[in-house]
Order: structure tokens, then C-alpha cells, then sequence
């Protein structure tokens, strides 16, 4: 999954599409979370309750971001 968020910011990257990329997951979700430290993006922080899931309980979103300088 890794590669492919990585490919993703190339491409981005390359045809110019957007300086700031950032994306969120669910606090539980730890997995999502090491593929966008893997992929070098910066936590930025807690949404508390800002998310639900589809039993409708609310809970905590990470929010990561990476800058197109920062794309390696």
C-alpha cells in the first residue's frame, strides 16, 4: 500500500496538481496510520469525535499531510 501512495504523490508531484496533500484515519486504524508515516507524511493532529463509522459511532480522525517539497 505503501508504493502505491507513493506513486500517488509522484504523480501529483510531477503534473502539478497540488501543493498540500493530506489525508485522515480513524485513530483505531493503526495500519492506516504507519502507511502514511511510511510514505513521509507529518501528523499533523486529533479530530476528536470528528469521524463515524457505519454503525454511526463517532470517533477520534488522525489527520497527516505532506508538502510537495517534501516528496521525495
Amino acid at each position: 500500500m505503501t508504493e502505491c501512495v507513493l506513486g500517488m504523490f509522484q504523480y501529483i508531484k510531477k503534473k502539478r496538481i497540488a501543493k498540500r496533500i493530506f489525508a485522515k484515519h480513524d485513530i483505531e486504524n493503526i495500519k492506516s496510520g504507519n502507511v502514511m508515516k511510511r510514505a513521509g507524511m507529518t501528523l499533523e493532529g486529533v479530530l476528536r469525535k470528528a469521524g463515524a463509522n457505519n454503525y454511526h459511532v463517532r470517533h477520534d480522525l488522525a489527520i497527516y499531510s505532506i508538502l510537495d517539497e517534501e516528496i521525495k
